[in-house]
């Protein structure tokens, strides 16, 4: 595939990605706002059955339950259930309720402003100008943003557990999130930008040069 139709490929996308986010946060504020008008679901017949927020937590500091054993029938395959995972229901008028509102609005500005950083890369892009010092700026505020996004969701951690454990002294429940991801990437991006900038003042020294 030639690389220009993959740089027109990549805006499209991007540029599709972003505006399909700002959809979605807008349905979330609009689904999360008639949670906090209606906690009991009353109001509206199709989020009668979905007026709390969803969590899914671990019980830890229990005996340990050995989990029953089941087999496919050539007994190539084994599974079973997890003991200690549970689904949490968080009333919407309560402070985790808040809370989950909050941090769910904090995702999703991450993720905007991630997809709009990688849709301005992309819209300004080019084979015959390739380094350019708009796009390493932008590279290394995306690679702040994936760290900065791991280091909330370390925070988010701590803090739901804290105002989980005020509510529910035992068993002891724990968040399960993933955390990681966001800083490996930002310190990939990170790299990126480094030799992007290399390349940035090499392209530099040349222009002097001629």
């Amino acid at each position: 595939m030639k690389p220009q139709l993959v740089f027109s490929f990549l805006r499209i996308s991007t540029n599709v990605l972003f505006y399909i986010l700002i959809f979605i946060t807008i349905g979330v504020l609009f689904t999360y706002g008639l949670r906090f008008l209606d906690p009991e679901g009353t109001m509206n017949g199709f989020i009668s059955n979905h007026s709390g927020f969803n969590h899914e937590v671990m019980s830890f500091g229990n005996k340990e339950i050995k989990p029953e054993l089941f087999y496919s029938a050539d007994s190539l395959v084994q599974y079973s259930a997890i003991s200690n995972r549970y689904n949490l229901v968080v009333t919407s008028n309560s402070i985790l309720g808040y809370y989950t509102f909050l941090s769910t609005l904090i995702d999703l500005c991450f993720g905007i402003m991630i997809l709009w950083l990688f849709k301005k890369i992309f819209s300004e892009a080019d084979l015959i100008d390739a380094f350019k010092q708009s796009i390493y700026k932008r590279l290394n505020l995306l690679a702040i943003l994936f760290i900065a996004s791991d280091l909330v969701g370390i925070l988010h951690y701590i803090i739901f557990n804290n105002l989980l454990h005020n509510s529910i002294l035992l068993p002891r429940f724990e968040l399960i999130t993933d955390v990681g991801n966001g800083f490996i990437t930002g310190l990939i991006i990170y790299a990126i930008a480094i030799i992007y900038q290399r390349g940035l003042s090499i392209q530099e020294e040349i222009d002097l040069t001629v």
